[in-house]
């Protein structure tokens, strides 16, 4: 036979948001590094102007901090051969 609890919604807490904690971080990394293969399938042509859009954000940051731009240097010419 079943119970009340049964019925009740499981609460939520640490584990029901690691997941999203996860995909939060997975987001977070992922996009500042998906730059580098974006740069080596572009390398030598103009990538288009949605791409160009998408990493504008990192772009602007690269402008604006020396350290963004010497990891961004590094990482596209260093571990993609991209620049």
């Amino acid at each position: 036979m079943r119970d009340e609890r049964d019925l009740q919604p499981a609460p939520v807490g640490a584990k029901g948001l690691f997941p999203l904690w996860v995909a939060v971080a997975l987001l977070a990394l992922g996009y500042p590094l998906s730059i580098g293969p974006a740069a080596r399938f572009y390398k030598g042509k103009s990538p288009p102007q949605a791409l160009r859009a998408f990493y504008a954000p990192i772009e602007a940051l690269y402008d604006c901090s020396e350290t963004a731009r010497r990891f961004l240097d590094w990482y596209l010419a260093d571990v993609w051969g991209a620049k």
